[in-house]
């Protein structure tokens, strides 16, 4: 936030308003909340319950790059297992600050003992 106040307006830019800051500033909040720590410790942990499957990852990633300074971008997208683990990571674990909302059906449901009303959202 330091920044956006220091630069705000600069370069004959339309300066934001507070209102528009603060708007932005829940946005950044809520974005940063849960991003790559999340899908990196939920994936380690998806490695270390399927040993295979971490093998077959430390295999890929040993013969692609001889040393770490060989590992660029460029690189990570030439290695189809590791791409593979990462997505699974993510789809297993999704790293969002909320639940992926559904709505209940025409006609209610119960969910826990609890009637819900047709089109209340819902997430876990």
């Amino acid at each position: 936030m330091t920044y956006i106040l220091k630069h705000n307006g600069e370069k004959g830019d339309t300066p934001l308003s507070a209102k528009e800051i603060e708007s932005d500033a829940h946005v950044f909040v809520t974005a940063g909340s849960e991003t790559t720590a999340t899908m990196l410790s939920a994936t380690t942990f998806l490695l270390l319950k399927n040993p295979a499957v971490m093998q077959k990852l430390i295999e890929e990633v040993r013969g692609l790059w001889k040393s770490y300074a060989d590992i660029t971008l460029d690189e990570v997208n030439k290695a189809p297992y590791l791409l593979a683990v990462c997505s699974e990571g993510l789809r297993y674990f999704p790293p969002v600050p909320a639940g992926f909302e559904r709505r209940v059906p025409q006609g209610g449901e119960v969910v826990s003992g609890v009637y819900l009303p047709e089109g209340t959202s819902v997430s876990v």
